[in-house]
């Protein structure tokens, strides 16, 4: 029997699967610490955060957006290291 994924669209996250794996993320492409965000496989959470820096520094979001439905594109800023 083939499986089911319900996912209800909401304005404030973006929506990337395949199977039965599904990253949420905020509008920025991001897995900020707090729910509903994260990788969830068979309706359990396996990331809950995921922040890359670089000198310490966090990136700053130019744009994200799904691509399909099995991809995220995300552009971001690295900050300067003066």
């Amino acid at each position: 029997m083939a499986h089911r994924i319900q996912l209800r669209a909401r304005r404030e996250q973006l929506f990337t699967y395949s199977g039965r794996t599904v990253l949420i993320t905020d509008l920025a492409g991001r897995l900020p610490e707090k729910d509903p965000h994260g990788l969830f496989v068979d309706n359990a959470r396996y990331l809950s955060r995921f922040e890359l820096r670089i000198g310490g520094k966090p990136l700053s979001s130019v744009s994200a957006s799904t691509v399909g439905a099995d991809g995220l594109l995300s552009f971001d800023e690295v900050p300067s290291m003066d």
